[in-house]
């Protein structure tokens, strides 16, 4: 896998021992077992490497109001380096894998035949590229020509205008994830079924697809190594897949629709999943099977955020009756499951995202309340009563999620009226706002790991977007 380095431009043979020791890195590799059926009622079943046989879900409509997203901001001071005296700062990439993954000119990838049916598992289940085809053949020297890679630290190096528009998705896109920590590849989850992985740099296509789902995805994650990717659908089951070939490696069956999950921030084997059903679970790769069970909330999940150190995570419930609201977010010991706190919001939301900020122990929830509340991560995990995100965007419901720029300055949401709206985290005034990015709300928005000026966004009208 790419590893970003940053590294002095007067040292040739710093670069060179760099390399040198690239070629010596071995990738942590997942060890499946063998098929392992719980036999609690509680605890959920895995069968490894056995696809869903289901017929399609019909997705209730109550649902479609509550999607979930979260992942990690990277650390910004772990992805620059200084690169000179005049204090600019400049990403260099080294690409284990860039000497033999040069895409052949002439090399097609495999697309899904146009869909005339109404049930998507029968013309994208099992679709992705040809097996001659690099998933990972774009370089990250590369990405930083097609962006700008020197505007970290500046509030006004915002998205202007539209680079690219991906539109394969057959239907709503729900979430999306950038691959850490290069950003070379972009992943999203669809009502389609699917799951498709994008080069938006290079080839500017889909470079694979992921069609094993029987019903709608949620949300889809890259591992910490980058080579796996974990999705989770309303066919009650979270399934690990290889990105480079394609193939379904593991699959989690729960008892209800899964509408969140996320891996553990260190520890590439472990990751948390959350269902309609208001149950979370702890798993371990290693064994494919759940290995904890994290009782006393209350509604449906609609987020999941581990906190930057992976001991504690957070989680964020509907609301079911109103009585209930110290339950919409609570904070979870991830090794004991014990509850840290079930008093963090008070407010009558529902909050439907979860972001922890990179380097001001704070966290932010975007809420049914038309704003994005702030929280410490610390505890007692304080609501910040004189500073939200609000103005230039509306919920109304629909479950959109937000994010953080790498450098902390900017916060990054969705809208139900299709626009994309961007604050200055540390006056919560609007930054900048893209009218009408999507013909549909607009449900998800994704800053570019190393880019600072390059955004992805998707909506519920089947695009995935990219603005800088």
């Amino acid at each position: 896998m790419d590893l970003l380095r940053s590294y002095s431009s007067d040292s040739e043979q710093e670069k060179d021992n760099e390399i040198s020791d690239l070629d010596d890195y071995n990738m942590e590799k997942i060890m499946p077992g063998s098929k392992v059926q719980k036999t609690s009622e509680d605890m959920a079943m895995v069968h490894v490497h056995e696809s869903s046989n289901d017929s399609q879900l019909r997705v209730p409509e109550e649902i479609l109001k509550f999607d979930p997203a979260s992942h990690h901001a990277e650390s910004f001071r772990r992805q620059f380096g200084q690169s000179d005296s005049s204090g600019e700062l400049e990403a260099v990439y080294y690409s284990k894998i860039s000497a033999r993954s040069k895409l052949s000119e002439g090399k097609r990838i495999t697309r899904p035949p146009t869909a005339t049916t109404r049930n998507p598992r029968e013309t994208l289940q099992a679709e992705h590229v040809t097996s001659d085809v690099d998933v990972f053949a774009s370089t990250p020297e590369a990405i930083c020509s097609a962006g700008n890679a020197k505007s970290e630290g500046k509030l006004r190096n915002l998205p202007k205008k539209r680079y690219l528009q991906l539109s394969d998705h057959k239907s709503k896109v729900n979430r999306m994830d950038w691959i850490r920590p290069q950003g070379q590849l972009l992943a999203s989850a669809s009502m389609d079924g699917t799951v498709c992985v994008w080069d938006p740099f290079i080839r500017k296509t889909c470079v694979q697809i992921f069609g094993g789902h029987s019903s709608a995805v949620r949300e889809a994650k890259w591992s910490l190594s980058g080579d796996k990717i974990l999705s989770c659908s309303y066919d009650k089951t979270v399934k690990l897949w290889d990105v480079q070939t394609g193939k379904e490696v593991a699959s989690f069956v729960h008892p209800g629709y899964v509408t969140a999950i996320e891996f553990h921030p260190t520890q590439n084997f472990s990751f948390i999943s959350g269902c309609f059903t208001s149950q979370i679970s702890g798993w371990d790769l290693r064994c494919n099977k759940a290995t904890n069970q994290y009782s006393g909330t209350e509604g449906h999940v609609q987020d999941l955020e581990f906190l930057p150190d992976g001991s504690e995570f957070l989680s964020a419930t509907a609301i079911v009756r109103r009585s209930a609201y110290e339950k919409a977010m609570m904070a979870w010991d991830f090794r004991t499951t014990a509850v840290m706190s079930h008093q963090i919001f008070q407010e009558p939301y529902t909050c439907t995202s979860l972001k922890v900020h990179p380097h001001e122990g704070q966290f932010i929830a975007q809420t049914h309340g038309n704003y994005i509340a702030i929280f410490s991560s610390r505890r007692p995990y304080k609501l910040n009563k004189y500073r939200r995100f609000e103005g230039s965007h509306q919920v109304s419901g629909y479950p959109l999620s937000c994010s953080i720029r790498a450098d902390g300055l900017v916060v990054g949401s969705g809208s139900a009226d299709g626009c994309i709206s961007f604050y200055d985290y540390f006056s919560g005034k609007t930054a900048a706002c893209v009218e009408s990015a999507h013909a549909g709300p607009s449900t998800d928005v994704q800053f570019h790991p190393v880019l600072s000026s390059t955004v992805a966004s998707c909506g519920w009208d089947g695009v995935v977007a990219l603005w800088k």
